[in-house]
C-alpha cells in the first residue's frame, strides 16, 4: 500500500485527476479512490468529533481543569501564592487561568496578581507580565467587592516523562484582613 500510495503521489497524473490508464481497470478504480480520498483530506482538513466526548489521554484535545470553588486567603501582602494546580504530561499544551477576588469585606484591598508557572509557592520564577503573568493595581476598591483577573492561553511545551505540576498562582495586596479568591486553571492538549 505505501509504494502504491508512493507511485501516485509522483505519479504526473496525481496533478491531472482521476484516470491513470493502468491497463488493469480494477487497479485504476482503486488508485482512482484513494485519490479522491486523499485529495477529500487535504481540502476540508481534520475532523472533529460530533459525538460530545471527550479525547482520551494522550490525543490532541484532551481537556484537564481544576476549579476551587470556596474562597482561599491570598498569602502575606504583597506575596503570591498557589491557588490550585493540574498535572499535566509530555506534549504541548494551551493552560488558561481565572481568579475571582474578594474583599472579604474589611480589607483595603490596592492590587491583584495571576500567573501560571511550573514553580510551586511563594515565587516569581518564570512569570512574564507579557505572557502568562497578570498584576494590577488599584485605588482601594470597595469592600464586598469581586475584582476577576483572566489569563488568556498560555503555551507549556513539556517534555518531561513523569507528570508536570502546573500552578495558577495569585497573590493580593493590602491593609487588615487578607482577601480570598476562587478561580480554576484549564489545560488543552493542542497537539
Amino acid at each position: 500500500m505505501k509504494t502504491l500510495l508512493l507511485l501516485l503521489l509522483s505519479s504526473t497524473a496525481f496533478a491531472g485527476g482521476p484516470r491513470y490508464g493502468y491497463s488493469d481497470a480494477k487497479l485504476d478504480d482503486e488508485i482512482n479512490n484513494i485519490y479522491k480520498d486523499i485529495r477529500g483530506v487535504l481540502s476540508s482538513g481534520i475532523r472533529g468529533t460530533t459525538a460530545g466526548d471527550a479525547a482520551a489521554a494522550g490525543f490532541v484535545g484532551e481537556y484537564i481543569s481544576a476549579n476551587v470553588n470556596t474562597n482561599l486567603a491570598c498569602a502575606a501582602s504583597s506575596n503570591i501564592g498557589d491557588l490550585t494546580s493540574i498535572s499535566l504530561t509530555a506534549g504541548d499544551w494551551d493552560v488558561t487561568g481565572v481568579v475571582r477576588f474578594n474583599t472579604l469585606g474589611s480589607s483595603t484591598f490596592t492590587g491583584a496578581e495571576l500567573g501560571i508557572s511550573i514553580t510551586s509557592g511563594n515565587s516569581y520564577t518564570g512569570l512574564s507580565a507579557t505572557d502568562n503573568y497578570v498584576p494590577l493595581s488599584f485605588q482601594s476598591i470597595a469592600t464586598s467587592a469581586f475584582p476577576t483577573i483572566t489569563i488568556p492561553p498560555v503555551r507549556l511545551s513539556l517534555a518531561a516523562t513523569t507528570d508536570t505540576p502546573v500552578y495558577l498562582k495569585f497573590g493580593c495586596t493590602y491593609t487588615g484582613t487578607a482577601p480570598g479568591a476562587n478561580g480554576s486553571i484549564k489545560a488543552r492538549r493542542v497537539r
